[in-house]
């Protein structure tokens, strides 16, 4: 003997609709009982007689427009590539370890302003962020200490005691009444 096919179509509720849960504003909502809250909300929405908002928060459930991005995990990494653990070993004793535990509500560097996405990838895109900041400011630093030094006879052209020495001629646009300051 043959199943019939059943209709599911009483069963949903059709759209739109408010989901069960929503705690917003529902026009007209108290006043209505004897329905599901999911009816009650349908039968609101489409009725011309209630005012509600011409553009409504409620999104439809079709997925032809939507899509889910999400990094890979190259870009999740912190540089891209792999420092040996002698060069930079501060770089990788860091109190973060990935990923974080879920949970975890302590301050974590350049996550505070991004939002609807899941923790993991958030964190992990902050930490990636704060590591190359970081790694990019051990390298200038380390830039910066094997610099070599200036030697002093190519900075000025005078000696440091004639550089001293101030005459009333060279001492003119210092002073009360030039608009700045006097050092000494």
């Amino acid at each position: 003997m043959k199943m019939p096919a059943l209709n599911v179509g009483h069963i949903t509720t059709p759209e739109p609709h408010y989901i069960p849960g929503y705690t917003g504003y529902c026009p007209q909502l108290m006043y209505r009982i004897g329905n599901t809250y999911s009816s009650l909300s349908h039968r609101l929405l489409i009725d011309p007689s209630v005012s509600h908002s011409e553009k409504l928060i409620l999104s439809d459930r079709s997925t032809d427009e939507y899509q889910v991005t999400r990094p890979t995990l190259r870009e999740i990494d912190a540089t891209g590539t792999i420092v040996p653990r002698h060069e930079d070993e501060d770089l990788r004793d860091t109190i973060y370890q990935k990923p974080l535990m879920p949970g975890y509500e302590g301050y974590i560097p350049r996550t505070q302003s991004k939002y609807g996405r899941r923790y993991a990838v958030v964190t992990s895109e902050g930490l990636s962020e704060f590591e190359r900041e970081c790694l990019r400011t051990r390298t200038q630093m380390k830039k910066l200490r094997h610099r070599t030094a200036q030697p002093i006879s190519t900075i000025s052209e005078y000696s440091l005691g004639d550089r001293m020495k101030v005459t009333p001629a060279t001492n003119r646009s210092c002073g009360p009444g030039s608009g700045r300051p006097m050092f000494r």
